[in-house]
């Protein structure tokens, strides 16, 4: 019975135009993110080369003793897992003269479509989940069937964790596909576990988000009451 209940709130939720429209929003973004992304990190790795290039020619020039300290200044190359930026670096001269709107409104990576679009994404799939049927009166047509509370609530709970789960899964695999096609660059095995820390981080806060409102739509009557909670 409980596998039924899932696969009836399963299919109810992907046929339904918020999750269709949610899905879409969020491989597009993230693909533009990715391809943007991987345009900045060819650059930057380009520049990081040519700054190297022309610090080794100024050094074998110019270069002694006294003025080693100002000239050796320790430099990291951009990362290869450009779909997450991290903190940003600190905008020096030679950034702003190449591009200063980059710094000024940085393109949005994982981390922004997450903390904006996914998880209004899972918001937008809970509010209602429960009270919404209840408005409708498909909620007591359920339990006409003697159905437990605790297994509709757990249906739809596990239902809309697939739903959401399989967004982010499918825009973070399209997004890595994008990346690693448009740049060229090879990941470490610590790249990996990092991008999956970040991915798994990233996963269980679009969850919560879920999670907390469809614990608002059992707990108000009104689904417009649950959505503004």
């Amino acid at each position: 019975m409980m596998g039924e209940l899932i696969l009836k709130e399963l299919h109810d939720n992907v046929l339904s135009l918020r999750f269709q429209v949610g899905f879409l929003l969020a491989l597009v973004l993230v693909s533009v993110s990715a391809f943007v992304l991987s345009a900045n990190y060819q650059r930057e790795r380009s520049e990081y080369f040519q700054r190297l290039h022309q610090e080794d020619d100024f050094l074998r020039k110019y270069a002694h003793l006294n003025r080693l300290g100002p000239v050796l200044r320790a430099r990291r190359p951009p990362s290869p897992i450009m779909l997450v930026r991290g903190l940003p670096n600190e905008a020096g001269i030679e950034t702003l003269d190449s591009n200063p709107m980059l710094e000024l409104f940085p393109p949005m990576d994982l981390a922004s479509i997450v903390a904006v679009i996914l998880s209004l994404f899972g918001i937008v799939l809970g509010f209602d989940a429960i009270n919404g049927e209840k408005e409708r009166g498909t909620l007591r047509l359920m339990f006409s069937n003697r159905l437990r509370r605790f297994d509709v609530a757990v249906a739809k709970w596990s239902s809309g964790m697939i739903v959401v789960i399989m967004a982010f899964v499918a825009a973070v695999l399209f997004g890595v596909l994008i990346m690693r096609v448009r740049s060229g660059a090879e990941w470490t095995r610590d790249d990996w576990l990092s991008f999956a820390a970040t991915c798994i981080v990233s996963l269980l806060y679009c969850c919560i988000f879920f999670s907390l409102a469809l614990t608002l739509s059992a707990l108000f009557q009104r689904s417009s009451v649950s959505v503004l909670a």
